[in-house]
C-alpha cells in the first residue's frame, strides 16, 4: 500500500510539473459589432501553448527591469503568424494582460526586427529558470508598494520600440513599465 501511495504523489507531482510548463494564449477575433453591452464578439478563438513554438534565446534591454538580460521566449508575431489572423480584416491586435492592461499595436506599424518578445525563460544565477523576478516601478521617487509579479510568461520590450506618450520632450507614460504576463490577443480593426 505505501509503494502505490508513493507512486501516486509521484504521478502526482509529474503532471503538475509539465502543466506547469505549459503556456497557453487565447487568442480570437473581434467582429464587428456593439460593444456597450458588455459582450463581445468573439470568432475563429484559439488557446495556444507557446511552449510549444519555436523559441529563440536573446540578450536584450528590458525596460521593467532597467538592464540587459537574456530571455528565451517566443516573438509576438511567431505567435501571431502561429494563429493566423486574416490580415484583410484586422489591422490591430490587443494585448491583453493578467493585470487587465491593455495595450494596442498597430500591425502595420510594429517594427520588422523582433521588438516584443514572450519570454518562458530568464537566465538568472548562471542557470535559465521559468522564475521571473519581481519588477518593481519608479514612482515619483517613493516604494512601489505592489510590484509586477509575472506567472508562466514576461514581456520584454527594449527601450528602443516601446508605445509612449511625450508631452514636450518629457517621457510621461509608457505602458510597457506597467504590464505582467500576456494572457490573450484580440485582434481587431482600429477603423
Amino acid at each position: 500500500l505505501g509503494v502505490v501511495v508513493r507512486l501516486f504523489f509521484l504521478l502526482v507531482l509529474i503532471s503538475d510539473l509539465s502543466l506547469a510548463a505549459k503556456v497557453n494564449i487565447e487568442m480570437w477575433t473581434r467582429t464587428a459589432g456593439y460593444y456597450h453591452t458588455g459582450q463581445t464578439p468573439k470568432v475563429k478563438k484559439a488557446v495556444i501553448d507557446i511552449s510549444d513554438l519555436t523559441q529563440e534565446a536573446i540578450q536584450r534591454r528590458d525596460i521593467q527591469y532597467s538592464s540587459v538580460r537574456k530571455y528565451q521566449g517566443v516573438f509576438l508575431r511567431t505567435l501571431m503568424q502561429a494563429y493566423n489572423p486574416d490580415l484583410q480584416r484586422v489591422d490591430s491586435v490587443l494585448l491583453h494582460f493578467a493585470n487587465g492592461m491593455v495595450i494596442p499595436v498597430r500591425i502595420d506599424e510594429m517594427p520588422d526586427s523582433p521588438a516584443i518578445l514572450i519570454a518562458l525563460k530568464i537566465y538568472e544565477n548562471k542557470k535559465w529558470t521559468r522564475t521571473f523576478p519581481s519588477s518593481a516601478r519608479k514612482i515619483s521617487g517613493a516604494k512601489d508598494k505592489h510590484p509586477l509579479r509575472f506567472t508562466g510568461n514576461k514581456v520584454v520590450v527594449s527601450q528602443q520600440w516601446a508605445v509612449k506618450f511625450d508631452y514636450q520632450g518629457k517621457r510621461l507614460f509608457t505602458p510597457w513599465m506597467h504590464v505582467d504576463s500576456l494572457q490573450g490577443l484580440e485582434f481587431v480593426n482600429a477603423d
